[in-house]
Formats: structure tokens, C-alpha cells, sequence
């Protein structure tokens, strides 16, 4: 019996960014590892006080209060904050797995700037329409590539993107940005 095999390929593109557009990527970067520490520092405070554990989905809630609160917020996608909340949650499910298998199990960390140098976008591919959303999609007819809040980044698609698109993640390098776009193959 031959099962249907899924193949997961990642094309990696770079980014040529304007001045504006590479600020914004690194105030986006800024405030994602802000929110993703605060989030660490919340759930620890929230223990020691009350013994009580705050989920990812318990924290994504707030976001809307806290884009009311710190207006900068309001510069970054949401999907991109709820991604950052979504990676820590990945962090203690790992921590806790560990600790049961028995594993030197290593608490979640606060984020300097050195080990925080990515942002990710949760959706870019409308499944049932069959398109592409706002998030990393080609547009100028494929010279550039979008990212909500910061614009049409200049990028070079050394090759054609094949697939099914799956999250796209834009980690930056230095003074350029390269995206990572899985895509999904039958």
C-alpha cells in the first residue's frame, strides 16, 4: 500500500528594502521580541502570584487593549504579533514535554536582540479560494513581494515559487531581508 507523500520545499528570496521599508522591518523586529518578552515576563509573574497558567490564546486577546495602550503596536500586522505569542507557546509545550520524557529540559528565555532576527506571517494562502492573501505575494509581476504594513519590497525570485504556499517567514540578515516561503508539493 503506497501512501500519499507530502514534500515541504523552501524558497528563499532576497529582499532588497528601501531605507523606510528596512526601519520598518527593524521596528518590527523590535516590537515582536518586546511583545514575545513581556508575554515570558506575564505568564512567569502570573504563576508566581497565582499559580495559574496564561495560554497563548489567553494573551493574543489582549492584544487589541494593548494596541489601544502603546499605539506602536498598531504599525505591525496582527498576525505577525499573534505569531510572536504563538512561538512562545511553542517554547513551553517544549519545556513541559521535556520535563516529562525526563530530558534536561531548558526554561523558555528572554529574547536579546542577537536571537531575535525574524518575523513570520500565520497565513498567505487562501485554501479554498485557491489564491494568494495579502502576505508575501508576489505582485509587479513578481519584482516584488508584499508585506503588510511596511509595502512592495523590492526582491529578487532567482527561481519560480511552485506549491501550495505555507506561512512565510522574513528573517533579516544585516542590511537585507530574505523571506522563507514553504510551499507544500503533492
Amino acid at each position: 500500500m503506497q501512501e500519499n507523500i507530502t514534500q515541504i520545499r523552501v524558497y528563499r528570496y532576497r529582499l532588497y528594502p528601501t531605507k523606510p521599508q528596512e526601519v520598518a522591518m527593524f521596528e518590527t523586529l523590535r516590537l515582536t521580541r518586546t511583545l514575545y518578552n513581556a508575554g515570558l515576563e506575564q505568564r512567569i509573574a502570573a504563576y508566581r502570584k497565582q499559580g495559574k497558567t496564561v495560554t497563548a490564546y489567553d494573551q493574543q486577546k489582549e492584544l487589541t487593549a494593548l494596541k489601544a495602550e502603546c499605539p506602536e503596536f498598531n504599525a505591525v500586522y496582527s498576525h505577525v504579533l499573534q505569531d510572536a505569542l504563538d512561538r512562545l507557546d511553542k517554547a513551553y509545550k517544549g519545556f513541559f514535554a521535556r520535563v516529562k520524557r525526563g530530558d534536561k529540559a531548558g526554561f523558555p528565555r528572554f529574547k536579546p536582540r542577537q536571537r531575535w532576527n525574524s518575523f513570520r506571517f500565520k497565513e498567505v494562502w487562501d485554501r479554498k479560494k485557491g489564491q494568494w492573501l495579502s502576505p508575501g505575494k508576489p505582485v509587479d509581476e513578481g519584482r516584488r513581494i508584499n508585506i503588510p504594513k511596511i509595502g512592495a519590497v523590492k526582491c529578487k525570485f532567482h527561481r519560480p515559487l511552485e506549491g501550495t504556499p505555507r506561512p512565510c517567514k522574513s528573517s533579516t540578515t544585516a542590511a537585507s531581508g530574505t523571506p522563507c516561503i514553504p510551499a507544500r508539493f503533492p
